[in-house]
């Protein structure tokens, strides 16, 4: 990204979100924002604090600076946290983020497609309900083919006579823009 489209960027989301610090190609665990490049702009996620509950939206930004094609991705309802996108060459991406319902104490990882830069797909949640999702411990990749992979740290508490457990687990989503996701799989136990 060149300095002087990165500069109007930046003014955007400092004067839009009263941000303090500089948008980076993915974002960041805490980041109420996050940013991802393609050849005609950038695709802009965040998370909109001026409602309750605070819902995930997305745009574009073109050259100019201009921010359109402004959408609510998450669903109804969902108080979001820890956006995430990335974006192939092509134009293809996808967002990822936690979610919490404001009748649930568990945060669930949820996905949105774009495809060829146009609009943005229904979300679908990537973990399951069961299991809680630990915040800040989202990773996502993209491949130019639109190949992903989203890990994070899932938490699972259970009661083993009388007894509370939990087992700690670093969780993988795989999929593509074209087919969607497949189940999340084990990669590690860490307790």
């Amino acid at each position: 990204m060149n300095t002087l489209y990165q500069g109007i960027v930046y003014l955007i989301l400092s004067i839009a979100f009263t941000l303090p610090y500089q948008a980076d190609a993915c974002g960041s665990a805490q980041a109420r924002y996050a940013l991802g490049c393609e050849s005609s702009g950038s695709v802009l996620l965040w998370v909109d604090y001026s409602i309750n509950p605070k819902p995930l939206k997305g745009g574009f930004v073109d050259p100019s600076g201009t921010l359109g094609g402004q959408a609510t991705l998450s669903p109804s309802g969902q108080n979001c946290y820890e956006p995430y996108v990335s974006i192939t060459s092509g134009g293809d991406g996808v967002a990822v983020w936690l979610g919490i319902d404001n009748t649930k104490s568990t945060y669930t990882v949820y996905s949105a497609f774009l495809r060829n830069g146009g609009s943005w797909s229904t979300a679908i949640p990537l973990s399951n309900t069961e299991e809680g999702v630990l915040p800040k411990t989202i990773n996502i990749c993209i491949d130019n083919s639109g190949n992903i992979q989203v890990f994070y740290e899932s938490i699972t508490y259970f009661d083993n006579q009388g007894t509370l457990q939990s087992t700690e687990q670093l969780r993988l989503v795989q999929g593509t823009v074209a087919n969607g996701w497949n189940p999340p799989t084990t990669v590690l136990t860490i307790r």
